[in-house]
């Protein structure tokens, strides 16, 4: 059979009934079950507000809408060495959204972690083989955004999965692509099923997952096939998936597809008339120098050391300067849609 990907266009006022509409359409009851424990991940970027870089609270309310009667949820995600969950969570209005449904926010870097030796990896290392505890035999629902990368070109559903690991997960930048293929083996071992609804209503090109330039794309997408999943909003990007590493890696060792003629494109397009946006994408400063300095004799001295606090006061002041130089002008003509009445 075939791998489902739904796409359909959508638009701000009819967001979470159309995220209904293409969770049936990728038949999500195949794969997720009311009575089973189920995790919904989300996707942070930036505890700034800036559209496009992490899920939007309309698609969140989506999700919840769909799902509300399962026995068991939990809305997790995780704070990075430059980004606090907590300040994402209220900038982007998502606790407006658990409240509505009564739900807490659970922090990924506060639950107990669970080993996992057993699943043979290529680039994790055998003491960094650790994923939530909760995440074992739960039903897995993960919510990224449509958005550039500099690490990977694109991320999307296998890279949201990079926030399961640990918080100093910054470590395996330089093999990310082989990473995200690691990550997904685990959850694939662990976790009973797993969906991904695909936040396109607010995409971002250029230099993401923070520098980047948000786009209305007004699109929603779904599937179980996290490759599948991929591959075609890669397509839609602009983005060939052959040259992304993450997709192509996770196809070859048997974790989806990606090969364009065993996926079913249901919903408002098929393969003959999917929307290209031609994004563009860069990497920022920060980020090159990441993968330069990683790459270098000098990593253990830079990353395994103090001197990487200074990286990261580096990192957080370099987007800072950009946010109220650059990034403010392009949220507030966000901010002036259909999409900032939302937000309002």
């Amino acid at each position: 059979m075939k791998s489902i990907v739904a796409v359909i266009k959508t638009k701000p006022g009819n967001v979470q009934r159309d995220v209904g509409e293409v969770m049936e359409l990728a038949r999500y009851r195949r794969f997720l079950r009311s009575d089973k424990k189920t995790i919904v991940k989300l996707n942070f970027s930036w505890d700034l507000l800036y559209p496009g870089s992490s899920t939007s609270p309309w698609v969140l309310d989506g999700v919840l809408n769909k799902i509300k009667n399962f026995n068991e949820l939990y809305v997790c995600e995780n704070s990075t060495v430059v980004n606090n969950a907590f300040k994402n969570l209220r900038a982007y209005k998502l606790d407006k959204v658990l409240e509505k449904y009564n739900l807490p926010f659970t922090h990924l870097n506060n639950v107990d972690w669970l080993y996992v030796g057993d699943v043979k990896t290529k680039a994790i290392k055998n003491e960094d083989r650790f994923i939530p505890s909760i995440l074992k035999d739960s039903q897995l629902v993960t919510i990224p955004t449509l958005k550039t990368h500099g690490h990977t070109k694109m991320t999307g559903a296998l890279k949201n999965q990079f926030g399961c690991l640990k918080k100093l997960r910054h470590h395996y930048h330089v093999v990310i692509d082989q990473t995200l293929a690691d990550v997904q083996k685990i959850i694939k071992k662990y976790c009973k099923s797993t969906f991904c609804v695909m936040d396109g209503t607010i995409g971002m090109e250029g230099k993401g997952p923070r520098a980047g330039i948000p786009r209305i794309c007004n699109l929603l997408m779904a599937s179980n096939d996290f490759v599948a999943l991929d591959a075609i909003a890669s397509t839609i990007m602009g983005i060939n998936p052959e040259g992304v590493g993450s997709i192509q890696i996770a196809a070859k060792e048997g974790l989806g597809i990606a090969d364009p003629e065993d996926i079913k494109i249901v919903g408002d397009y098929d393969q003959s008339n999917l929307p290209k946006f031609n994004f563009k994408w860069g990497k920022t400063p920060v980020i090159y120098f990441d993968r330069l300095l990683r790459s270098s004799i000098f990593s253990p001295l830079i990353f395994k050391t103090s001197l990487f606090y200074l990286c990261m006061l580096g990192s957080i002041g370099y987007h800072t300067l950009w946010y109220n130089l650059i990034g403010k002008k392009y949220r507030d003509k966000i901010l002036k849609t259909g999409y900032g009445k939302q937000y309002r």
